[in-house]
């Protein structure tokens, strides 16, 4: 990954609310919202800010039956795309928000993972991206899980290394010494052990460095590791002099198909409950090895995992609704 993950979003923009930014999360949904046609949704704001409150001092919102927002499914895309190629899927995670319990269940998928992408066969899953952009890699993704994706979320790494440099770098303990060149796409990772503030490019490295022993699963630990930072630090007031020019950066760097609507219903819902204990992971079981076909690195799943995972995210979808 090394992105701004939706729940990285979330953290901005519910520091807007808390220092009274809703005009700007007016513009910043209105900005990020990638489906041109339905952006008059933003015109429906009434539909749950009432204008003329019927007593002194009522919340706002208050009066109005309005259906509370369903748990919902996400898809992220951490994205990397160099040199005017396709963009290519480096990150992928599917994120269960339950807004009634302000948690959020995550499920990081190894990009090597071995899966049938629609209209190409069995492939690594990221290569869905490169072939048929976001459409195609969550239709691969749903038809992995054998459950529907409501929304997708897609951050390139240039925002990711924008924002932390921004914020001023974020606090991490650096789990080992990292090394690692490729001078063919220009990565060049050096990291030593120990707590440090880590710039944009060494938290892009730091969560992207799976040249070791766990290799993607690694990485994915990382990831998490990286995510739960920035919300953390995030959080803290000296930060949110900084959250008008963050959320010009992301302006340039997150595409979504999340209705602003939806967007700041979720924030309300989780101004005050977002926490990192609230976000909670889950890992997918499998063997990385050598296929003897083509003679490249997969990530293979059993029928019997993907069927675990399938109750799983079932679960936490439909079962929470019912608690």
């Amino acid at each position: 990954m090394s992105l701004l993950s939706f729940l990285r979003v979330i953290g901005i923009i519910i520091a807007l609310i808390l220092i009274g930014g809703l005009t700007f999360l007016y513009g910043f949904a209105y900005k990020i919202y990638d489906q041109p046609g339905l952006k008059s949704d933003l015109h429906n704001l009434h539909s749950f800010f009432p204008a003329h409150p019927s007593h002194a001092g009522e919340p706002l919102g208050a009066g109005f039956a309005v259906a509370p927002l369903p748990t919902m499914k996400f898809l992220f895309l951490g994205v990397d795309s160099r040199n005017g190629e396709q963009a290519r899927a480096d990150t992928i995670m599917v994120a269960i928000v339950n807004p009634k319990k302000q948690e959020i269940h995550i499920l990081p998928i190894p990009r090597d993972t071995f899966v049938q992408v629609p209209g190409y066969g069995f492939t690594k899953i990221n290569h869905a991206m490169f072939y048929g952009g976001v459409p195609l890699i969550k239709e691969t993704v749903s038809r992995f899980l054998s459950e529907p994706i409501d929304y997708t979320i897609v951050v390139d790494f240039e925002g990711f290394k924008r924002v932390v440099d921004e914020m001023g770098g974020i606090h991490i303990f650096v789990e080992k010494n990292m090394d690692y060149d490729d001078p063919t796409d220009g990565t060049h990772i050096h990291l030593h052990r120990g707590e440090q503030v880590l710039n944009g490019k060494q938290a892009l490295d730091y969560s992207r460095f799976r040249h070791d022993a766990e290799a993607d699963t690694g990485r994915m630990r990382r990831q998490q590791q990286v995510i739960r930072a920035m919300i953390q630090e995030g959080k803290s007031m000296e930060y949110w002099p900084k959250w008008f020019n963050i959320t010009q950066i992301l302006g340039d760097h997150v595409k979504t198909d999340v209705p602003p609507i939806t967007l700041i219903r979720l924030t309300k819902e989780f101004v005050s409950g977002l926490t990192p204990e609230k976000i909670q992971t889950e890992s997918i079981q499998g063997v990385n090895r050598i296929h003897g076909y083509d003679g490249l690195w997969y990530f293979f799943v059993t029928q019997e995992e993907r069927k675990r995972l399938h109750d799983w995210v079932e679960r936490w979808t439909r079962g929470n609704e019912t608690e």
